[in-house]
């Protein structure tokens, strides 16, 4: 709705010296009405330094409150794309000119007048004479360059690309409607239909129109339709703290009600298990490959209970050597609630069986109800199932972490070699096993034999060269007197 080069503004209203003036501008870019403004806002600022009681408010603006994550990559200039991403987007019409501009430019991509929804296909497209992209499923390649429906459709399209019934549906409508938009206006083609905000430069907002422009993933560089160069300059863009991801760092994560402890042994990599691990691993159907990648083993789709024998498996050819699964689980270490939660995250229990032991509500959460969780059509599925971590809002994200889910295991991106040093979950300590765990007692030691050239560990010292030792030294020894 902005992709008019020219714009009409009619009765603008600035404070100078006390007065009200009224200005009538015809035909003019927004650039010329924002040169204006910062004219007449020096006026306003010399005004306000000599009324000093005329009062004023400023209000802090929350951007994103709908807990959408700025897709970072859409804001780098198009020579720091690597070759791989500058052909995907070339694939959907970008190019260096069509990149490093937004939304409401006039040479703006037409793929960005378009919801995520709508690029499933190019068949919506081609219906408004815009099937100008090299594939035939838009929202696929957006998806590889690290969009999502949410990041899209806030952050690129902000939601223009809806209908306004589509709008009220999905609760997006209330932002618009305080920045005065109506159904009325939102379909019409006449900018006289169109509310004062519309004609606004960003500083011209009152509180609540910059509220909602900043729910709809405008910022005041985007809002004024700036360079892309003062992109790489907002405040809030560069800023790489989102108000919804501080609370979920190193020092306050969130984690599972049900105090279920991670069963850490299985988040290690194949390579770092022991010889017997292996071999119990491979009893249930596991390789190098789907033990270090989750649910690619499909025992892990199966709920503990069912797994006592072979008898559910084989309705469903999956495939385990041993004849009782669970309990060669259990040497591993798992038991019902590691194993339901931390794996298989309840997902092989019917719908009435959650209900029955009170999970129904975290998934309920992420919106989930019976029928979708019995459908096999993904179209039934709630939308969060397509949501990478960050763009999940706070009741989604904490109906995750009670079914176990932590970021790297919800996008599934990376490595279990990867997760001791990546993960915050993992090298966090869960709240009810702080408690420090009485270590065991050291046998008695006679003494101790070290060759010339070991070095050993001293207390308060370090790593220290035995020909170094003093008398008294603390030397650091396991619970078989190995040092």
């Amino acid at each position: 709705r902005k992709d008019e080069k020219t714009q009409t503004f009619s009765e603008q209203y600035y404070l100078t010296h006390n007065t009200c003036r009224v200005l009538t501008i015809n035909k003019v870019t927004r650039e010329e009405k924002r040169m204006m403004t910062k004219t007449i806002s020096l006026l306003s600022l010399l005004s306000l330094l000599v009324l000093s009681s005329v009062p004023t408010s400023i209000a802090e603006v929350i951007y994103g409150r709908f807990n959408i994550s700025i897709p970072y990559h859409r804001y780098q200039l198009w020579n720091d794309l690597d070759t791989n991403y500058q052909q995907m987007a070339n694939s959907l019409g970008y190019d260096k000119d069509k990149w490093e501009v937004l939304y409401t430019n006039e040479i703006t991509n037409q793929i960005e007048l378009f919801s995520y929804f709508d690029l499933a296909t190019t068949e919506y497209l081609a219906k408004q004479e815009k099937n100008i992209f090299s594939v035939e499923s838009p929202n696929q390649v957006l998806k590889r360059m690290g969009f999502t429906e949410n990041s899209w459709n806030c952050w690129t399209n902000h939601y223009y690309g809806y209908s306004w019934d589509d709008l009220r549906v999905d609760e997006i409508a209330s932002p618009y409607e305080s920045l005065g938009w109506n159904q009325r206006a939102w379909h019409s083609e006449d900018e006289d239909d169109y509310p004062e905000s519309y004609f606004k430069a960003w500083d011209e907002l009152n509180n609540d129109e910059k509220q909602a422009a900043a729910t709809m993933c405008y910022v005041p560089e985007t809002w004024n339709e700036e360079g892309f160069d003062s992109l790489m300059k907002s405040e809030y863009l560069t800023s790489g703290v989102e108000p919804w991801i501080t609370q979920y760092g190193n020092d306050n994560l969130i984690y599972s009600q049900w105090e279920i402890s991670m069963p850490r042994y299985r988040f290690v990599s194949w390579k770092n298990l022991s010889v017997e691990e292996r071999n119990l691993a491979s009893q249930v159907g596991y390789t190098a490959v789907s033990w270090d990648k989750f649910f690619i083993n499909e025992i892990e789709m199966v709920s503990f209970g069912d797994l006592k024998d072979t008898e559910y498996l084989t309705q469903d050819d999956i495939i385990s050597i041993s004849d009782s699964p669970n309990n060669v689980l259990t040497e591993l270490g798992f038991d019902e609630n590691s194993w339901d939660c931390w794996i298989n995250h309840f997902e092989g229990y019917d719908w009435f069986e959650m209900e029955e032991f009170d999970i129904v509500e975290q998934y309920e959460a992420l919106g989930w109800d019976e029928r979708a969780w019995n459908s096999i059509n993904e179209k039934d599925w709630p939308s969060s199932d397509e949501k990478g971590w960050d763009d999940l809002d706070s009741d989604e994200r904490e109906g995750a972490i009670n079914l176990c889910y932590f970021r790297e295991t919800w996008d599934a991106e990376v490595e279990l070699s990867e997760y001791e040093a990546q993960s915050d979950y993992f090298n966090s300590v869960e709240p009810w096993n702080e408690e420090e765990e009485e270590l065991p007692s050291l046998p008695p030691l006679m003494s101790l034999c070290f060759p010339g050239d070991a070095t050993v560990i001293v207390e308060n010292v370090g790593v220290t060269p035995v020909s170094q030792l003093q008398l008294g030294d603390s030397v650091l020894v396991d619970t078989e007197g190995n040092y």
